[in-house]
């Protein structure tokens, strides 16, 4: 579920840039850059040890997150099939 939480950020940063923001036919390859470049200096900045605490820390808050509404859309549904 994370994975999904990460793309939709990406997407969503993506449709913001302006059209000539990464101009040329290198846009993937920019995108991966910007990504990459934008990580590693939060990364650099505390420390591998922390970066790496923090990413696991995301991890299992998404998990919970996601776990948590898929249980919420389990129970709408049990109640929406009970008879009146």
């Amino acid at each position: 579920m994370g994975a999904v939480v990460a793309v939709d950020f990406v997407l969503r940063m993506l449709m913001d840039l302006p059209a000539d923001a990464l101009p040329g036919e290198g846009g993937p390859e920019a995108i991966r850059e910007l990504l990459t470049a934008s990580t590693c200096r939060e990364v650099e900045a505390v420390g591998e040890e922390a970066g790496r605490a923090a990413t696991a820390l995301i991890e299992c808050v998404i998990d919970r997150m996601a776990d948590d509404a898929h249980a919420a859309a389990q129970l709408a549904e049990t109640l929406d099939q009970r008879p009146c």
